[in-house]
């Protein structure tokens, strides 16, 4: 039985290979359990890479105007709720020119606008599975470096290089070393890099929103399988990596399902959680 102080209140979830299923689905179990869960009087909030648009159809199958951390923390959305932490234009600029030379093309998500300077098959796809405006300009960093002040709404939440990149570890390791203090690099997988501004992570949108709600540390539980969702993990009172999770997120977590993403380890973490 749980103290009073350490009841479970609030349940943080990540998206892919976490709470959705390799078809990008919510299993019926782990929506049963979920539902449960809310009706005693839990929380629940996503948290996410993804774009808001992408995360809205399953915000809203479990719960509309729940609370949701997209672009890894540098955004934070709910009822009542938002906060923006976007890139400095000019410092994404010069990360943009730095891909560049790598001869990486860049994607600048700009709230719900994604914005390259070639829009072809792959950017399709991406702007259609994840709901965004596609806009091409002829240069992303002259675009970037025309943006004023004043124009904080088009400041960029979130810049991704192309898909499947093989060299990821040594070009996240250039733009950290170069950068230093001036952004924040997630890799969610081996094959894909976001850069965000600095200290726009997913535990410090927790942090945020755990105050908010008025919640301590120790009523938070949260649970994910990504190397992006480790800080999350060990920060939150009870941090649960699905079987299927990277070395990292287990390591970072306190205890690992025995089910993966694909078979509801969502379900099987809660079950656990809340008895």
């Amino acid at each position: 039985m749980q103290t009073i102080d350490k009841i479970t209140r609030l349940v943080v979830l990540d998206l892919d290979g976490t709470l959705l299923n390799d078809a990008q689905q919510i299993s019926p179990d782990n929506r049963n359990a979920i539902r449960k869960a809310q009706e005693d009087g839990v929380i629940f909030a996503l948290a996410t890479g993804r774009p808001y648009p992408s995360v809205l159809p399953y915000a809203n199958e479990l719960d509309p105007g729940m609370p949701v951390i997209c672009y890894n923390g540098a955004l934070v959305r709910g009822k009542a709720l938002h906060l923006h932490r976007p890139m400095d234009p000019h410092i994404a600029a010069r990360v943009t020119s730095s891909l560049r030379t790598k001869g990486l093309g860049v994607r600048a998500y700009c709230e719900d606008i994604m914005l390259v300077s070639e829009i072809d098959e792959v950017t399709r796809d991406l702007c259609q599975r994840f709901y965004l405006e596609c806009h091409g300009v002829a240069d992303v960093v002259s675009y970037l470096n025309s943006l004023r002040e004043t124009d904080t709404a088009c400041w960029p939440s979130m810049l991704a290089i192309t898909p499947y990149y093989q060299e990821i570890d040594s070009c996240l390791q250039d733009l950290q070393e170069r950068f230093q203090g001036l952004i924040t690099c997630h890799k969610p997988n081996n094959f894909a890099l976001n850069i965000v501004s600095h200290g726009s992570t997913k535990v410090a949108a927790l942090e945020y929103l755990t105050r908010y709600l008025g919640f301590e540390r120790s009523q938070v539980a949260a649970i994910g399988n990504g190397d992006n969702d480790s800080d999350m993990l060990a920060w939150a009172g009870q941090g649960v990596a699905v079987a299927n999770a990277s070395p990292g997120a287990k390591a970072a977590a306190d205890w690992v399902t025995v089910s993966d993403n694909n078979r509801s380890g969502v379900a099987e973490a809660l079950e656990q959680l809340l008895k």
